[in-house]
């Protein structure tokens, strides 16, 4: 498994991981509507706006991608300051997600230590 900084060319990819980890983890609990109407092309191009500069959204944040062996991003990571101005912990993991195929394999913990 590499760990790597996520790059604009990644967004396509991280959006699917995030997407398709939202409904295997939230089947049943949130709407089925709402997960359905979920876009992979929408998310692509925020994930795009993000990565291309990344001081435009959430000035400081960060993406980290993890991929297996064939080069394929299979998790994501995502972090920076605080948003709610808390002077205790000044920074935050803001998003993690791994494709259920990759799960309980220790990825999330190399994703979380690393945007830590």
């Amino acid at each position: 498994m590499h760990i790597r900084e996520a790059r604009a060319a990644d967004a396509a990819a991280m959006a699917k991981v995030n997407i398709d980890s939202w409904r295997m983890t939230y089947a049943g609990i949130v709407p089925q509507g709402y997960l359905d109407s979920l876009s992979y092309e929408q998310l692509t191009n925020n994930f795009q706006a993000r990565l291309s500069d990344p001081n435009k959204l959430w000035p400081g944040w960060f993406y980290y991608v993890a991929e297996d062996d064939q080069g394929i991003i299979v998790g994501m990571a995502g972090g920076g300051p605080s948003r709610d101005g808390n002077k205790l912990y000044t920074g935050e993991l803001g998003v993690i997600y791994l494709l259920k195929s990759h799960q309980r394999q220790g990825i999330g913990r190399q994703l979380m230590a690393t945007v830590a």
